[in-house]
């Protein structure tokens, strides 16, 4: 019987994900194992796995790994599972056919700032407000956004409360449009704050 299990419970991306098959009893001649890959991890994209794997006759334990590839794009953990599918020679898949490894990620979560746009703003125009990650996510990050200061909701157009930078992204762009509302009120200040990361800008509509 062919069984396969883990030599390890997590590895850090860049670094090999090692398996251990073993056979209940000595090969009598070479047996090749058929391979299959579950989980949240990728095979091409967070790994490099082959679909089969040769076991040498007269052994019982027999070794492989998987390269994990180091990306610079934040995911969090992933996992792999391997299955031995089935086998070609004088052997059977055993009772446990499976295994899995948690690939842990290299990189750090990303930082969130904000830019203020040149200048004051005057009134008819847009304000754009840039939002940069340190690095890139595999998936949207969303923001919850808070405004605050002296200009407020029928000042400007876009009282959006979140905000987000698309899967594979570092920076994208919120337009804020200064409202003409022909009353004169002066200089008004109007604060962005970035609620998760508490990253505040204050910029100027005249």
């Amino acid at each position: 019987q062919i069984n396969i299990a883990a030599v390890q419970a997590s590895v850090t991306e860049g670094n090999d994900a090692s398996f251990r098959v073993t056979s209940s009893l000595p090969l009598t001649a070479n047996v090749e194992a058929s391979l299959s890959y579950a989980g949240t991890a990728q095979n091409g994209t967070d790994f490099s796995g082959g679909t089969t794997v040769t076991l040498f006759s007269g052994n019982t334990e027999f070794g492989f790994a998987l390269s994990t590839i180091a990306d610079s794009l934040y995911e969090g953990a992933e996992n792999v599972a391997v299955t031995v599918d089935s086998v070609i020679g004088d052997a059977v898949v055993g009772a446990n056919p499976s295994a899995s490894v948690a690939i842990d990620d290299s990189d750090s979560p990303p930082v969130l700032t904000i830019a203020t746009p040149a200048g004051n703003t005057e009134e008819g125009s847009a304000a754009d407000f840039t939002v940069s990650a340190t690095i890139a996510s595999s998936v949207a990050v969303t923001v919850d956004l808070a405004a605050s200061g002296d200009a407020g909701p029928e000042d400007y157009c876009n009282s959006a409360t979140q905000f987000t930078i698309p899967a594979g992204q570092t920076a994208a762009t919120l337009s804020l449009v200064a409202l003409n509302d022909a009353v004169q009120e002066g200089n008004e200040a109007l604060t962005l704050t970035i609620a998760m990361a508490m990253v505040i800008t204050t910029h100027i509509l005249s």
